[in-house]
């Protein structure tokens, strides 16, 4: 089908079924590289919407800079409690030993919902 031109189709009908990897981050950007022209945000919302649980998908979004979608994705699913805590380190360390800055992805709002359990009030 891609190659005969019929991409948004071939996209449509196997690409999220097809691009079965051990991580989420991984199959995002196996799909985004065969299908460049897919919006980016676009591919991990129809992935986390399909797989039935989208924390499988906030390492993903964290690292396109999709950060309110990492939000919704690790307070909607399970996210790996491993995963989220060196999300909250990363954010809370300065880069090249610069001032803390203030995040987009919020270490207190990633660590409310550790594993679906709630941590803070």
């Amino acid at each position: 089908m891609l190659g005969a031109g019929r991409v948004d189709e071939a996209y449509e009908r196997y690409a999220l079924t097809a691009s079965e990897t051990a991580t989420g981050l991984a199959r995002f950007r196996a799909i985004a590289k065969k299908y460049p022209h897919r919006e980016p945000s676009g591919i991990l919302s129809d992935l986390a919407e399909s797989s039935g649980d989208t924390g499988r998908y906030f390492a993903a979004a964290k690292d396109a800079g999709f950060f309110d979608l990492a939000l919704k994705f690790a307070e909607k699913g399970r996210t790996d409690p491993r995963t989220l805590s060196r999300a909250a380190r990363d954010a809370a360390a300065p880069a090249n030993g610069a001032k803390a800055q203030p995040t987009k992805v919020p270490a207190d709002a990633l660590l409310r919902r550790i594993g679906g359990t709630t941590l803070l009030p």
